[in-house]
């Protein structure tokens, strides 16, 4: 049985260190999303994107990847967008929303570990002064 990535067609583009690019496209593409000279603006929208995403606040994002994923719905509705590819890019973004609960555990978490310490710390301190004031004597104490 032939091996089917020796058959698929590969992208035409050159990568950055002068090699020919390595992501398989199409039948009727030549060109692969990065080296598509027709898809620049999309790609310029995705960069901005991107850039406003490491910017923004946790809840900003959580909001825009809502946002993201009714579009991607109405795309798939409007077979735009294969179930395929959708499904993909939904999982992906399911996950990247799970990565905010995951991040607010952990704030709550650390949280309350640290005020647990800050307790512990006064309580320690509160014993120790009260048992520098304590002496024993015979069966019973006298306190200072």
């Amino acid at each position: 049985m032939p091996n089917d990535t020796n058959n698929a067609r590969r992208c035409q583009g050159i990568t950055s260190q002068g090699k020919r690019c390595e992501k398989i496209v199409g039948p009727a593409q030549t060109l692969c999303f990065l080296h598509d000279p027709t898809r620049a603006s999309e790609r310029s929208e995705l960069a901005a994107k991107a850039a406003k995403a490491r910017h923004a606040s946790p809840c900003d994002e959580i909001v825009e990847i809502r946002q993201e994923m009714k579009s991607l719905a109405d795309l798939v509705r409007q077979k735009k967008v294969t179930v395929g590819v959708g499904s993909v890019v939904n999982q992906i973004l399911g996950n990247m929303l799970r990565t905010f609960e995951q991040q607010r555990r952990q704030k709550e978490f650390d949280d309350l570990e640290r005020r647990l310490e800050e307790v512990e710390r006064r309580y320690a301190r509160r014993h120790n002064a009260q048992e520098e004031n304590d002496y024993s004597f015979g069966s019973g104490r006298w306190v200072r």
